[in-house]
């Protein structure tokens, strides 16, 4: 079964110096039919202008994942982590039994263009941790870029796998389970996914399907999450 969500149906909020979208339910925005999917709780697509970003915040208990797609992110935390992520890189934040970060553009003349992902964990109350993860993107097949269990990229608390996808001049098949369940959100490009057709910021939800059949029409670029 395959449900698309498209960008123009999320959640939509605008300030002086952020523009999001929201997947699933948060903040003030609610949607009863979209409170995530699986442990996957939050997909925001994020517009921030240079120099601004979010101040020192409180978390606890969620595995927070940010995934940058343009600009870059300065990432503070009470543990004493201070690090710049760019594209190409990934950072995890185990929240665990509570910790406090900022997520700035440190950029004053270029906006950042970030997703803002959390995962509810499969163990609460674990000391906390960050890492930051370099990757090399494949052409026209998956990268693996965090695991639940695959120690050889950024660590995640849950039976789950993040691959980034970039896809040019391709037709064929996207290799999946029936035994998991899928989200795809694309952020660059455009494409069909059997019959449908999508492009930048729409989703899919996929559960039991073996084998999709997907064709590039531009550029493609996405994440894959696989849950369960």
């Amino acid at each position: 079964m395959i449900t698309k969500r498209s960008a123009n149906e999320r959640g939509h909020m605008k300030w002086s110096w952020l523009e999001a979208f929201h997947s699933f339910s948060f903040a003030s925005y609610f949607d009863p039919k979209w409170m995530g999917f699986h442990k996957l709780r939050v997909i925001n697509d994020d517009f921030i202008d240079g120099g601004r970003g979010f101040d020192t915040h409180p978390h606890r208990n969620m595995e927070i994942v940010s995934f940058i797609i343009d600009g870059g992110l300065e990432h503070k935390d009470t543990m004493g982590n201070h690090y710049t992520i760019n594209p190409g890189e990934i950072q995890v934040m185990s929240a665990g039994t509570g910790i406090e970060h900022s997520e700035y553009n440190p950029y004053p003349d270029k906006k950042t263009h970030s997703l803002q992902i959390w995962i509810e964990p499969n163990i609460e109350d674990i000391t906390p941790s960050y890492q930051s993860y370099k990757y090399t993107e494949k052409i026209n097949e998956l990268t693996l870029l965090a695991s639940g269990h695959d120690k050889s990229v950024a660590k995640i608390h849950q039976d789950a796998d993040i691959y980034v996808g970039k896809y040019e001049n391709y037709q064929g098949a996207l290799s999946i389970s029936k035994n998991h369940a899928y989200w795809l959100h694309c952020y660059k490009g455009s494409g069909q996914l059997n019959s449908e057709h999508f492009k930048e910021g729409d989703g899919f939800a996929i559960e039991s399907e073996g084998k999709m059949n997907l064709e590039v029409t531009s550029v493609l670029e996405f994440l894959l999450f696989k849950l369960g």
